[in-house]
């Protein structure tokens, strides 16, 4: 019996390498087969949150439903599984450990919300598993380096930080500059990172910071501490629907002061929540072409293929989070093409790191590096104007 066994794995390990190819290893082709790659997609996608998970896997999916069908990448067809991680460290964990285990997949991809994302890092750092990550913003993700984890569609928050103080200050010529943000972990880093730059740059100190809760609805206390502060500048780090009722009730209440927002404000969701309220309010954009140019021909085609593939979607839909995930699956895409017909997990991180400055047509041109997975560095900033229109201002940051 013990030489039946014996024989029987071997032979199961012969079949293995027959099946995989040269070099391959069992836990380096999992997810992978003849004519498939099996994918697991990750994101909010109940919850609070959900408006920007919906958003990873809708142009995930646009993008890798192209390229399926145009025959796949190096003979083989991209197959999804969508998790949702509600924005939770808990759910976040099981979902990559469900994704990694159960399913299988051979890479990951999406992630927005830093406390999810970041709870599960050490699973997927310990498993080797590549991991593209969308919109999650906190600097661990790419700093230091971790040999299987790479940033593409945001730019870390102490970056987004830098960019929003000195926006403030060189081009509003602000003086008082105040911080609020939400209590999670999105908006807690963020502040701290406000509030790093200002005094590390510019030897200053907000003069009031106020915090919210997601799910707040009345924030008039916090109102009037800002307006009572007096600020020329309010930094807020938030998502658009709290953050839309806040800037109504700061205009109902008379605070004066210019609204320099995160990248989640960027969104259209948040114009249209906001209304008249927010005109003159900016976010940074960490994108390329503005997504409402209309003379853009790779925007127009983006927002095309989009309204074809869901067809009835809620207002302000397409977003500038749908481009961004499509802008990602083509980095992706990008990755497993240069990496080959022998795709393993090491071949494929090879090929990433390997991306010099790589032209989505959507986002800043992408680099990768063996000692830098940040490959998105550029930033804008657009601005809230009457009638629910939107524009870009200043220049081009970072690249």
């Amino acid at each position: 019996m013990k030489r039946r066994s014996l024989r029987l794995v071997c032979l199961s390990a012969l079949l293995t390498l027959s099946l995989t190819g040269p070099g391959w290893t069992a836990e380096q082709s999992v997810g992978v087969t003849a004519d498939t790659i099996l994918i697991g997609v990750i994101g909010p996608m109940t919850g609070p949150a959900s408006w920007s998970g919906i958003s990873v896997q809708n142009g995930a999916m646009l993008y890798f439903d192209e390229v399926n069908e145009s025959g796949g990448v190096n003979g083989r067809k991209i197959k999804v599984i969508v998790e949702d991680d509600k924005c939770l460290p808990t759910d976040g964990v099981a979902a990559a450990k469900k994704l990694i285990d159960r399913d299988n997949v051979f890479a990951l991809f999406g992630g927005v919300c830093s406390n999810a994302t970041l709870a599960a890092l050490p699973l997927i750092k310990e498993g080797g598993i590549p991991f593209l990550g969308v919109l999650v913003s906190h600097p661990s993700l790419t700093s230091p380096v971790m040999k299987n984890v790479f940033r593409v569609g945001s730019i870390p928050s102490d970056v987004h930080a830098y960019y929003m103080v000195d926006f403030a200050i060189q081009h509003f010529k602000a003086k008082k500059l105040a911080i609020a943000n939400q209590s999670d972990e999105y908006g807690k880093y963020g502040a701290q990172y406000l509030k790093e730059w200002m005094e590390k740059k510019y030897q200053m100190k907000p003069v009031v910071h106020e915090v919210h809760n997601l799910g707040d609805v009345d924030f008039t206390s916090q109102v009037l501490r800002l307006k009572n502060a007096g600020p020329d500048v309010v930094l807020l780090y938030g998502f658009p629907k709290e953050s839309a009722i806040l800037l109504r009730q700061s205009k109902e209440l008379g605070l004066n002061a210019q609204w320099i927002g995160s990248s989640s404000l960027a969104d259209r969701s948040f114009t249209l929540l906001v209304g008249e309220a927010g005109v003159g309010s900016v976010a940074i954009w960490t994108w390329g072409p503005y997504l409402e140019t209309d003379n853009h021909p790779l925007v127009n085609q983006f927002k095309e293929k989009f309204e074809k593939k869901y067809p009835g979607h809620p207002p302000g839909k397409p977003n500038a989070l749908d481009m961004a995930s499509y802008a990602t699956a083509k980095v992706f895409v990008e990755g497993l093409r240069r990496a080959g017909k022998d795709l393993i997990w090491e071949g494929f991180i090879k090929a990433m790191e390997s991306i010099r400055a790589f032209d989505s047509g959507l986002m800043g041109k992408i680099t990768f590096t063996p000692t830098d997975h940040q490959g998105n560095k550029a930033a804008r900033f657009v601005i809230n104007e009457s009638g629910g229109k939107r524009a870009l201002v200043g220049m081009t940051l970072g690249e």
